[in-house]
């Protein structure tokens, strides 16, 4: 069984673990697209049994596919998806979301990320300790800060942009350097 569309991916997903021994083998489809409607369809099982199946897909080097790899570990046992999934993508232009202190410890385990979506509510103090001072260049806030006053960005020297969801309440005191952008 294979999904042709996005909608139709996501939709077999909710089927549940069944539906992971009706896919192709992951590493016999030739086309990121086909790999992303797998990834889609598989991130959707929210079963741990799905991990096994992601990880033949963590060694493409299409952005849509390993950021849709990084986005639902918030759905899986949090040690062993970082373990088996994250350590091994590409960070190249993702996105890792944190919704929580567990995922944030388990990103900083890992060495950290240069991007980082935080999608959680999590406190100032946590990010602070959680997130890699050096390596750290791209933070966007997806959930309401704790705190408004973004002063303690200045504990990040590479970071250049943060992204701030429009819905959000504004921020200040943003460090100088730092572009912001909805």
């Amino acid at each position: 069984m294979r999904p042709t569309s996005e909608l139709g991916a996501r939709s077999l997903g909710w089927v549940g673990p069944i539906v992971l021994e009706l896919l192709p083998d992951p590493e016999q489809v030739p086309s990121d697209q086909q790999a992303l409607l797998l990834a889609l369809t598989a991130t959707r099982v929210e079963d741990d049994a799905a991990i096994d199946y992601l990880a033949r897909l963590r060694g493409r080097s299409s952005l849509a596919v390993r950021t849709e790899l990084a986005r639902p570990w918030r759905h899986f046992d949090t040690e062993r998806y970082a373990r088996e999934i994250i350590a091994h993508l590409d960070p190249d232009g993702v996105h890792f979301p944190v919704s929580d202190t567990a995922e944030l410890a388990a990103l900083r385990h890992l060495g950290g990320r240069p991007r980082v979506q935080v999608a959680g509510v999590i406190p100032v103090t946590d990010l602070m300790d959680g997130l890699d001072r050096d390596r750290l260049t791209h933070l966007w806030l997806n959930a309401e800060p704790t705190d408004p006053d973004m002063s303690w960005l200045s504990l990040f020297p590479n970071l250049q942009v943060l992204r701030v969801n429009p819905r959000l309440p504004r921020v200040r005191n943003v460090p100088e350097g730092v572009t912001i952008t909805a």
